[in-house]
């Protein structure tokens, strides 16, 4: 069975909107080292897992989306960081730097400002 039909018909089951299963971050999804992730659930055919604060920043970050940033600032907070530099070098420790785009520099140096 197909993983969004499967998804449609859970969130069905329990009231959620039909993009209650959001897969479009797999775009932003660098690899990482496995000490990145938090397993959750590991079943013999399903393994969940979450990733920690600062790949999760990382991806927000990249990703520059304007629905992002308030979950941004709280990664910053969570990680007690007081720089954009240093939000760089996460970044670039889980993505090359060419990832780093104008939009993502802009988005980083725009919240610091308003610290």
């Amino acid at each position: 069975m197909d993983v969004q039909i499967a998804a449609i018909d859970v969130g069905k089951k329990h009231g959620l909107d039909v993009d209650w299963l959001n897969d479009a971050v797999k775009v932003f999804m660098p690899d990482v080292d496995p000490k990145s992730k938090k397993v959750i659930l590991k079943l013999s055919n399903l393994l969940v897992w979450a990733p920690d604060a600062s790949y999760l920043l990382a991806m927000k970050s990249i990703s520059a989306r304007p629905t992002d940033i308030r979950d941004i600032k709280f990664l910053i907070a969570k990680l007690n960081l007081k720089t954009a530099k240093e939000v760089f070098e996460i970044i670039k420790h889980y993505y090359p730097k060419g990832k780093i785009t104008e939009r993502t520099m802009n988005l980083l140096l725009s919240i610091f400002e308003d610290q």
